[in-house]
C-alpha cells in the first residue's frame, strides 16, 4: 500500500490530548485525533476538522479538499461536487484561511450541504462578509446549503445583516420540497451565543424572512413563498451575548459538544469501511445515517444530526 497523505493518515495523538488543549481549549478526544480529516462518507465528501488545526495544518486540509473537488469535476463534468459535511468548528482560522476556503468552494462550484463553523472566535463580521460574497456568487438550487451552524462565534448585527441580505436577494430559499411543490425547506441556521442585537433578529422575523424553531420540535418547512430561514430560538430569546466580541486570544474555551458522527467514523475505521482521501486498501464506504434523519418529530419537521 502506498503512503497516505497527511490528512488521511492516522495521526499521532498530539500532546494537548493528554492534558488539555492550548489556552484552556478542550483537546481533541484520543479517538478523533487518529481519524482522517478528509474522507468519503455515505453521501459524499466529508471534512472532519473540529479542533484539528493543532495537529493538522489548515493548508494540508485545503489542498486535500481542492484535489478531491477537482477530481469530482473531472469525473462528472455535468454534476455538482458535493461536500456532505464541512466541519471546521472550534478552530481559530484566520480571515485569510476563511477566504481561501470560500474561494476554493466557489471555484469548484461545490455544494456544501452542512456548514459547521461554530465555536470559531475568529469568525467575525469580516468573515461573514466573505461568506456572504461567496454565497452571492454561488447560490443556486444545485449548490444551496441546507444547514449553517455558526453559533458561539464573534458575529454582531453587522455580520448578521451581511448574511441576511444575500439570502433575501435569492429565490433559492425555501428550497423546494419535491413531494410537496407548494412547500419548501428554509435554511437551517444556528446563531446562538453570538453578539447580535435582538432588534436585528426581530426585524427579520417581523418581515417574514425568519421563522423560529426549538430543539424540542425541530425545524419545520413552510409555504413555498414563506420564510427563508429556520432559526433556533424563542420569542425574544435569541440566546445572544451582550457587549462586544472579545479578541480571539481572550475568547472563552469552546464547549465540549458530542460529535456522534465522529463516533460512527471511529467505528467504521475499526471495521475498515471508511475510504480516507489518499489512502489505499480500505474497502467500501462508511455507513453513516443520511443528513436528514427525521427521528421522532412531527411531520413537516426535522432535526439534523447532533453536533
Amino acid at each position: 500500500n502506498g503512503p497516505q497523505s497527511p490528512c488521511a493518515m492516522a495521526h499521532q495523538i498530539p500532546a494537548g490530548c493528554k492534558g488539555g488543549g492550548k489556552g484552556g481549549w478542550p483537546a481533541v478526544p484520543h479517538h478523533q485525533a487518529n481519524q482522517p480529516v478528509v474522507y468519503y462518507g455515505q453521501n459524499g465528501l466529508e471534512v472532519k476538522g473540529r479542533r484539528r488545526l493543532e495537529d493538522v495544518a489548515f493548508e494540508e486540509i485545503l489542498a486535500e479538499l481542492q484535489g478531491q473537488l477537482t477530481e469530482q469535476l473531472n469525473q462528472a463534468e455535468s454534476s455538482v461536487p458535493v461536500i456532505q459535511d464541512l466541519d471546521l468548528s472550534q478552530n481559530k482560522l484566520t480571515a485569510d484561511q476563511f477566504e481561501n476556503l470560500f474561494v476554493s468552494l466557489g471555484v469548484a462550484s461545490a455544494r456544501v450541504v452542512r456548514f459547521r463553523l461554530f465555536g470559531c472566535p475568529t469568525l467575525d463580521d469580516q468573515v461573514m462578509l466573505q461568506l456572504a460574497e461567496y454565497l452571492r456568487g454561488n447560490l443556486t438550487e444545485e449548490t444551496a446549503p441546507a444547514e449553517m451552524h455558526l453559533s458561539d462565534c464573534a458575529i454582531t448585527a453587522e455580520g448578521f445583516k451581511h448574511l441576511m441580505s444575500v439570502i433575501e436577494e435569492s429565490d433559492v430559499y425555501p428550497r423546494k420540497d419535491e413531494k410537496r411543490p407548494d412547500q419548501g425547506w428554509p435554511l437551517y441556521l444556528r446563531l446562538e451565543n453570538n453578539y447580535i442585537s435582538n432588534e436585528a433578529i426581530q426585524e427579520k422575523i417581523d418581515s417574514g424572512v425568519i421563522q423560529l424553531f426549538t430543539k424540542q420540535w425541530g425545524a419545520k418547512k413552510g409555504p413555498a413563498d414563506g420564510a427563508k430561514v429556520n432559526l433556533l430560538g424563542e420569542d425574544w430569546n435569541f440566546r445572544q451575548r451582550t457587549g462586544k466580541p472579545p479578541s480571539p486570544e481572550e475568547a472563552r474555551p469552546p464547549k465540549m459538544v458530542k460529535d456522534r458522527s465522529a463516533e460512527v467514523l471511529q467505528s467504521n475505521l475499526a471495521r475498515g469501511l471508511v475510504m480516507p482521501v489518499g489512502g489505499k486498501g480500505l474497502k467500501g464506504r462508511d455507513s453513516q445515517r443520511p443528513a436528514f434523519d427525521s427521528g421522532q418529530v412531527p411531520p413537516g419537521h426535522f432535526r439534523p444530526p447532533s453536533r
